[in-house]
């Protein structure tokens, strides 16, 4: 499957885990079989920092049958570990991965190699498996005394194309985290008007709609019959509106907010079809 076409699917997710569940296959795909969230600490008191540091999500149950709780449990404990034998450069570590706020690759970005980083390549051995030789991970959400990080695992020499593949990935799962996981916004007078408040036109919502469904630019300007520079410039409107900096996310967070389905781009909260609004123009006139 095109992986455009994978990460659209990402915004039907409903809850975290089944957005970890979708983005742990694709991982899985393009060469990083091991997804970890977890909470990472800030360096502190050895007692708080192991209080601050834990598991949220693993995959190792697929791949590790009834040892992935072990390796999990192992890994949980592996920083009490570091903090033991190579304390100092445990804290260095700690402290370079919270000032982190864009992906890293852990080997290959961090100013140095971290014993924890070695240690935690022995506990794979223990299972039988090569050791992870690349870690990637995502800053996703910040504390005062920790951060919440995605890490994908691998133990593939890594391509420029694998790398490249999993920033993308990391830019929608992102997304949509953030948008599962922002306030939910309430009318200001809900015996009014009960809808969502929209900051979308109608085109721009047809735009993302159509591309949402696979369609080129061009073609998506041929369906809509607008010229392809016009589609772009709603397009590029849409994503100024909405805060973010690509089309897919763009067409990711469009598909959230205003719940459109790829395999069936003629119906969303807005219609994509041209004829509602030349029949209402037509009554008005």
């Amino acid at each position: 499957m095109n992986l455009n076409a994978e990460l659209l699917q990402f915004y039907r997710s409903k809850t975290l885990t089944d957005l970890l569940d979708r983005a742990s296959r694709v991982f899985a795909r393009i060469g990083y079989p091991h997804l970890v969230l977890k909470w990472s600490p800030a360096p502190a008191s050895p007692g708080k920092m192991l209080k601050n540091n834990s598991m949220i999500w693993t995959n190792f149950e697929d791949r590790f049958g009834t040892q992935g709780a072990e390796i999990s449990q192992i890994l949980q404990d592996s920083i009490a570990i570091g903090l033991n034998k190579a304390r100092q450069n445990t804290l260095e570590r700690q402290t370079w991965r919270l000032v982190q706020d864009q992906s890293y690759r852990l080997c290959a970005d961090a100013p140095k190699t971290f014993y924890l980083t070695q240690y935690q390549r022995t506990i794979i051995r223990a299972f039988g498996e090569m050791a992870w030789s690349e870690f990637i991970a995502l800053p996703l959400s910040r504390e005062r005394e920790r951060v919440l990080v995605l890490e994908a695992k691998t133990q593939d020499v890594l391509s420029d194309r694998a790398i490249k593949q999993a920033r993308e990935v990391f830019v929608v799962f992102a997304c949509v985290y953030q948008c599962l996981h922002r306030p939910e916004r309430v009318p200001a007078d809900a015996s009014i008007d009960a809808s969502p408040q929209l900051c979308l036109s109608r085109r721009e919502v047809q735009c993302l709609h159509w591309l949402a469904a696979g369609k080129t630019f061009s073609e998506a300007a041929i369906i809509l019959d607008i010229s392809e520079r016009t589609l772009r410039f709603h397009v590029g409107n849409a994503k100024e509106k909405l805060g973010v900096a690509t089309t897919m996310q763009a067409v990711v967070t469009a598909a959230l907010e205003y719940g459109f389905d790829p395999k069936d781009p003629r119906h969303s909260m807005y219609s994509t079809s041209r004829r509602p609004a030349l029949v209402e123009a037509l009554k008005a006139s």
